[in-house]
């Protein structure tokens, strides 16, 4: 029994060390480090990025993937796009021929290497990787169900002024996650890879979207399972360091089902053991930090299944010899699991506190062990193919309790000091056109997985009465014959979205977000443009926005495809409280600006 004991309390101290000794050892350290790594000014020399994608049947998602790189804060003549298309089956092609035009008229340069033939993503991903890497200062490898906050590519120039830095990434994120626990999941990373990263020492990055400097970029086994990994690790072991920048916005927009994500979890098990016998490297004690977040962080991780089946291997055959403290410990154990599953699916409660976290962590390892048991068995020789595509609030509290904060002090306060200038535009509105002062209109509103909100949206008249008579609704348009000459200026200035600030203090609608559109455009409008409702998911729209600020009006759907990625972009921002704030500062001066100099339509 003293052996199995001895097994049992070195496997519960390993499990204790990799959870939360080296987490708290890792943050005390990085708290008294200061990060030198970004630069604080700007970059003088832009660097030339080439963008890595592998397709796979990814027509649910190409075309918002490329509207969004298309309207990265970047200039067009320094990055290209290549994508990689696997022998895809659907019409992922046809989608990248149909956005090229508008590509080309960006100046951006985008190329499609097509296979014929399924090869698996490691070969695609190879072929790519010497395709272009004599071309480029830097490659940056990302997912087509990733986008990038609007700055990312501003953000990794930055980064790569240091000489030391070799890797950079962002703060990952899911838009729409399978289970709570997995939003958990990917705070608890993103908060260690940001501690790492102050030591220099980030081990791993989010595979969804990393940035290599292109001459550490080299290819990798074809029997490789993590590739996200390994290739930028390979950089790392070659004495470069890596950082995250938590400004650097990633949402993932697909998500798996639970099925898809056990799968995962068992693929990922099989990598990070494999890992291990390629980066053993990273182990050698002249690594320093590398090193000890290397050991502590993926080593341990990649054995922590061995190391959990050992340990209750142990204390169930201590509990059967007879020790009364194992089978009360193994009987706690197994209640507690099966009163989570009881809870879970019996009474279908999603979430229980604390239960709901430690069912997450169990059936994530056991389905790890058995990666390692299947990659143990020879399994794994092939690359790995996506599949399956499926679509909780990704906006922070801190966010969203600050942004409804800022509502209504904004809109009471603006309605208070705005009211004499409103009634003397009623008062001119009234006398220079028949028909009311005000104009309301139906609007789509904040939407969520399962509903969509509508509401009265109210603005000054800005038209004759009855503009749509005849027509039906349609897109207003540059000298449209419907509008009054007063309202003419009140569009130049904005004034005619003043009555909004009543919407922004009930409740219907934000200062800032995305423009409400009208039900009779949003079918149509989504129809052709993919993910156009999701500009709206758990986020209400606003009187200005990001879109509004950086794009003329929209009268045809190229217009309104252009205006969504800014939205997008915008929606990016709301995932992380200080990237909110900044965008928020930047939108409401530029909409000040726009009213002063009436360069609105």
């Amino acid at each position: 029994m003293t052996t199995l004991w001895v097994l049992f309390t070195i496997c519960i101290a390993l499990f204790m060390y990799h959870h939360f000794i080296y987490p708290l050892l890792l943050r005390f350290v990085a708290k008294r480090q200061k990060v030198k790594h970004l630069a604080p000014n700007a970059v003088q020399t832009l660097p030339r990025v080439g963008i890595i994608m592998c397709a796979y049947n990814e027509e649910a998602y190409i075309r918002a993937k490329l509207d969004n790189l298309a309207m990265l804060d970047y200039p067009p003549t320094a990055y290209d796009i290549h994508i990689g298309l696997d022998g895809c089956t659907d019409n992922t092609e046809a989608v990248i021929n149909s956005v090229s035009q508008d590509l080309v008229q960006k100046r951006i340069q985008c190329t499609p290497h097509v296979f014929t033939t399924n090869q698996g993503k490691v070969k695609t991903l190879n072929y790519l990787i010497e395709k272009t890497k004599d071309q480029y200062d830097v490659l940056l490898f990302t997912d087509v169900s990733a986008l990038l906050s609007i700055d990312a590519l501003r953000n990794v120039a930055q980064a790569f002024q240091s000489p030391n830095v070799g890797v950079v990434s962002g703060d990952y994120q899911f838009l729409n996650p399978a289970q709570p626990e997995q939003t958990k999941y990917w705070q608890y990373q993103n908060k260690l890879k940001r501690d790492e990263g102050a030591l220099g020492a980030v081990i791993g990055v989010p595979g969804a979207m990393f940035a290599v400097r292109a001459k550490l970029v080299k290819t990798v086994p074809e029997n490789t399972i993590n590739d996200d990994f390994v290739i930028p690790m390979r950089a790392i072991e070659q004495g470069y360091e890596a950082i995250v920048d938590p400004d650097l916005g990633i949402v993932e927009l697909e998500s798996d089902t639970s099925d898809q994500e056990l799968k995962r979890r068992v693929r990922i098990g099989a990598g990070n053991l494999q890992q291990l016998g390629f980066l053993k490297s990273m182990l050698r004690m002249r690594n320093g930090w590398k090193a000890f977040n290397f050991f502590s962080g993926k080593a341990m991780r990649a054995v922590m299944p061995i190391i959990i089946a050992v340990g209750s291997i142990s204390i169930v055959s201590l509990a059967a010899l007879g020790s009364t403290f194992a089978q009360i410990a193994t009987a706690a154990t197994a209640g507690t699991l099966l009163v989570e599953s009881a809870l879970k699916h019996g009474l279908g409660i999603k979430k229980v506190p604390v239960l709901s976290s430690l069912s997450y962590l169990v059936v994530n390892y056991a389905y790890a062990l058995v990666g390692i048991v299947k990659w143990c068995c020879g399994h794994y020789a092939k690359s790995w193919n996506n599949g399956g595509k499926r679509d909780l609030d990704y906006v922070p509290l801190s966010v969203r309790f600050g942004k409804r904060t800022i509502d209504i002090l904004g809109s009471a306060s603006g309605l208070l000091m705005l009211m004499p200038l409103m009634i003397l535009t009623a008062v001119v509105v009234k006398v220079s056109s028949k028909g009311p002062v005000f104009y309301k209109q139906w609007r789509v509103g904040k939407a969520s997985g399962s509903w969509v909100s509508l509401f009265y949206m109210y603005k000054f008249r800005t038209m004759v009465v009855n503009a749509e008579q005849n027509t039906g609704a349609v897109w207003s348009k540059n000298n449209d014959p419907r509008i009054t000459r007063v309202g003419r200026f009140l569009r130049k200035t904005r004034i005619d979205e003043l009555p909004q600030l009543w919407n922004v203090l009930i409740g219907d609608m934000s200062l800032i977000g995305p423009r409400p559109e009208r039900p009779d455009f949003h079918k149509k409008l989504e129809f052709h443009i993919p993910f156009f409702s999701e500009r709206t998911m758990n986020v209400k729209p606003g009187i200005s926005g990001l879109a509004q600020i950086k794009e003329a009006y929209a009268n045809d759907i190229n217009g309104m495809r252009q205006k969504l990625a800014w939205d997008m972009a915008y929606t990016l921002s709301l995932s992380s409280p200080m990237r909110w704030i900044k965008t928020e500062i930047t939108i409401v001066f530029a909409t000040l600006k726009v009213m002063l100099l009436a360069k609105g339509q």
